[in-house]
């Protein structure tokens, strides 16, 4: 009888790939560098946040699955998110030379039946040679910012519809903004609550060495904290497990629950063992100057259920430490 495998149980997809480097790999940096020349860093978290911002801007100008968007571009991070957001959409995106005879990079694109083709800014003088021999084409996208468009637009002068990269994913980082500003003050309290909640019991689990965060009552801040903030101190704070190095990177290895992401601010609860992510490069002595020790973890307790939030914890708690509660 035919037995499925066993290696993964989700499809292989192209968006998946970011998803995973972002989850696993949020703060590994991107570098790259910009056509106007100076380097450009980023990570592969926000590399991810963008592609999504760029697919969804891709939908609204009414592109869907199957729709192909080509590119005429160097090797940058605005090329690397607009691959992974038209391909991880289902959409397709084909390269062309930019070495090519222009009457071939028109036929390219009129054979692939391109609606919108992304360009460097130093490509603008072919875009406008080639552009009024693709009808198809229906949006011209600078791969640039604000700041370099009018050399862009003066160099595209009389080819209609050419847009700003960073103006056209800018109009959906607003649209998330807004939304997420309309529940903000709902969500904040429930956030609170969760985190005092959690702060509560990390501090009477004797796996923790310490907690801090100055809604606890015996925090050095917590007057400061009542005083500034008298509806809680938000929902991020540390914590430092008794066994070192070792037993933190086991427990962020070892949550089911809590996303292992730098992110803060999330409605779900996000964890990171700064020693082994953010602050790798600091050797101990650099770490605790930074008030940073090789054995503290970081929480922005989230909107889960607070009974699955603590199960979660206790679980990885126990396997890092072999003790239980």
């Amino acid at each position: 009888m035919f037995q499925p495998g066993l290696m993964m149980d989700r499809p292989l997809l192209i968006s998946g790939i970011l998803e995973h480097a972002a989850a696993q790999f949020a703060d590994v940096e991107i570098v790259s560098r910009e056509t106007h020349g100076p380097l450009h860093r980023t990570t592969y978290g926000a590399t991810a946040v963008r592609a999504r911002q760029l697919a969804n801007a891709l939908k609204h100008l009414g592109l869907g699955p199957g729709s192909a968007v080509g590119s005429i571009a160097w090797n940058n991070h605005r090329h690397l998110e607009a691959y992974y957001a038209v391909s991880g959409s289902g959409m397709v995106m084909h390269t062309c030379n930019p070495r090519l005879h222009p009457q071939q990079l028109v036929y390219i694109i009129n054979h692939a039946e391109d609606r919108v083709v992304v360009f460097d800014s130093t490509f603008a003088p072919l875009i406008k040679g080639i552009a009024a021999h693709c009808p198809r084409v229906k949006h011209w996208v600078a791969l640039t910012d604000a700041a370099n468009m009018p050399g862009v637009l003066a160099a595209t002068e009389g080819v209609a519809h050419v847009e700003c990269y960073e103006d056209l994913i800018a109009p959906h980082s607003a649209f998330l903004l807004l939304q997420g500003v309309e529940t903000l003050a709902q969500r904040m309290t429930e956030h609170v609550a969760n985190a005092r909640a959690v702060a509560d019991w990390l501090e009477a689990d004797p796996r923790v060495a310490w907690v801090s965060y100055s809604g606890l009552p015996g925090h050095r801040n917590h007057d400061r904290a009542v005083k500034y903030t008298p509806r809680g101190p938000g929902a991020v704070f540390s914590f430092v497990i008794n066994g070192g190095f070792a037993a933190a990177e086991s427990f962020i290895n070892n949550v089911q629950l809590l996303s292992h992401l730098a992110n803060i601010g999330d409605s779900r609860t996000l964890v990171i063992h700064p020693a082994s992510t953010t602050h790798q490069q600091l050797n101990d002595e650099q770490l605790i100057a930074a008030g940073v020790p090789a054995d503290l973890v970081r929480l922005s307790v989230g909107l889960e259920d607070i009974d699955d939030i603590l199960w979660d914890i206790d679980q990885a708690l126990t396997i890092a430490t072999g003790v239980t509660r």
